[in-house]
């Protein structure tokens, strides 16, 4: 019986699929953390914005921490969790190249799936067929399939939240200081503070 190890090319195949895999996870590690920063960012710059400007009382601060919470959290599920939940076989990175590549056509799926097969082909057979595949697949760069240009807008997102809330806090930070100890601490008394200043307190100047 012929063994996977015997088809010439196939861990070359293999090896380079492996070679994208790990590109791909860290591109996706990437976009979940700048997702995070644009998620967490968004949600500190509208609930201390709304409070800071609104100044709701204990509840509403209560309805302001949920909200920003609860944002946060499913960003962390959409951008996070659920990504990492699934993880492309060899397979399925073999289409993902193909797709992007369409000139390979089916040369890294078929290299696969016979190699996979193998015990149902004609062992000189199969092994002419990968090598053939293999000798085209040469051709192409493998890791021009991996797309980082989601990545750059997830960059570009999250500095735009990001230079919200610095703006926000760098310009009005008393505002903003305020809004937020209000609604880490609902059931404490937090004085608002607006900028505005008393510089002097004459007697007589409240008549």
């Amino acid at each position: 019986m012929t063994t996977v190890s015997g088809y010439r090319g196939y861990h070359e195949i293999m090896f380079r699929l492996q070679a994208v895999g790990a590109r791909l996870n860290v591109l996706k590690a990437v976009e979940a953390l700048l997702s995070m920063v644009a998620v967490v960012a968004g949600a500190v710059w509208l609930t201390t914005i709304i409070q800071g400007f609104l100044r709701f009382d204990t509840a509403g601060r209560l309805v302001l921490l949920v909200v920003g919470v609860g944002g946060v959290a499913a960003g962390f599920w959409r951008f996070v969790i659920a990504p990492w939940r699934y993880q492309m076989n060899g397979e399925q990175i073999a289409r993902h190249v193909e797709s992007r590549l369409p000139d390979l056509k089916n040369d890294l799926i078929n290299t696969i799936q016979l190699a996979r097969a193998r015990d149902e082909w004609v062992p000189e057979l199969v092994d002419g067929a990968i090598a053939e595949a293999v000798t085209d697949a040469r051709r192409f760069n493998f890791l021009e399939a991996v797309d980082a240009s989601r990545c750059k807008r997830l960059m570009i997102i999250a500095a735009v939240a990001a230079a919200l809330l610095a703006s926000y806090a760098g310009l009005m930070w008393p505002r903003f200081s305020s809004a937020a100890r209000q609604l880490l601490s609902p059931f404490t008394y937090v004085p608002s503070k607006t900028g505005v200043r008393i510089l002097n307190v004459e007697p007589g100047n409240a008549t």
